[in-house]
């Protein structure tokens, strides 16, 4: 676009406005505010092949009386985050931690324990949440409680080892996706409901393509790597239990 062409334009933030309220689906009711809004526009309960889209589960969930979450959200309630981030020696500590998930799930709590005591008390709040969440808690008589996730639940050996997809790679590669398709931290309901009907669209687009023979994108040759190395230490692992937990922590990055 010529200079001249530039002069005539109106201002930058009102190019943004009218390009907002173009983008607004003018058919649809303004969002609720209400929490116990009455029903959801019909449009916005199929998807575009006309499929039932929006769906209510109103049963129980394994998550429900969890309220913190490992790893990030840890760090953020402990204020851990931030010299996460700084301290390398910190960090590749709580990767120690992390690295629990890679070991296979008979040889779990010993390898716990030995970390436990390995560790200083700098890591013992961390510590006391991953035991509570995900080993259970030491009772007097030696046995553990149960935790809230089983240690066959979150563990990845097996996985690993059969070169099966980890859930975690693809739940942060699509949390990144869906940070991309939104664009914003807060949409309205009706908007966050359109964006999902989108995404479903391109996925199932991506699907069609992946069985017309279509091959699925590659991992990026650091990943490739670093996927070779942790295999490569599960396979032949360490005689020292928190010398291989060391080492796989090598190849964490939270």
């Amino acid at each position: 676009m010529s200079d001249e062409a530039l002069a005539r334009l109106p201002s930058r933030d009102n190019i943004k406005r009218r390009i907002r309220m173009l983008r607004q689906d003018k058919k649809l009711p303004s969002a609720p505010n209400d929490p116990n809004f009455p029903n959801v526009p019909t449009a916005l309960t199929v998807t575009s092949r006309g499929d039932k889209f929006l769906r209510c589960d109103t049963g129980p969930d394994i998550l429900q009386s969890c309220d913190d979450f490992l790893v990030d959200g840890i760090f953020k309630i402990l204020g851990y985050q931030n010299r996460y981030q700084e301290d390398v020696k910190f960090a590749h500590n709580i990767n120690k931690i992390a690295a629990s998930a890679f070991i296979p799930p008979c040889d779990v709590l010993h390898a716990y324990s030995r970390l436990a005591l390995d560790l200083d008390n700098d890591y013992q709040d961390i510590l006391n949440y991953f035991e509570d969440t995900y080993i259970g808690r030491l009772r007097p008589n030696n046995t553990r409680r149960q935790p809230t996730f089983s240690i066959e639940f979150w563990n990845m050996h097996t996985r690993t080892t059969q070169l099966s997809m980890r859930t975690n790679n693809s739940v942060e590669a699509w949390h990144r996706r869906i940070g991309c398709v939104f664009q914003c931290a807060q949409p309205t309901l009706w908007s966050f409901l359109q964006k999902l009907i989108h995404e479903e669209h391109a996925t199932h687009a991506d699907v069609v393509h992946i069985n017309s023979g279509e091959a699925p994108k590659h991992k990026s040759k650091t990943n490739e790597r670093f996927e070779r190395r942790l295999l490569n230490l599960l396979l032949h692992p360490h005689d020292d239990i928190l010398m291989q937990l060391n080492n796989i922590a090598q190849n964490i990055c939270l």
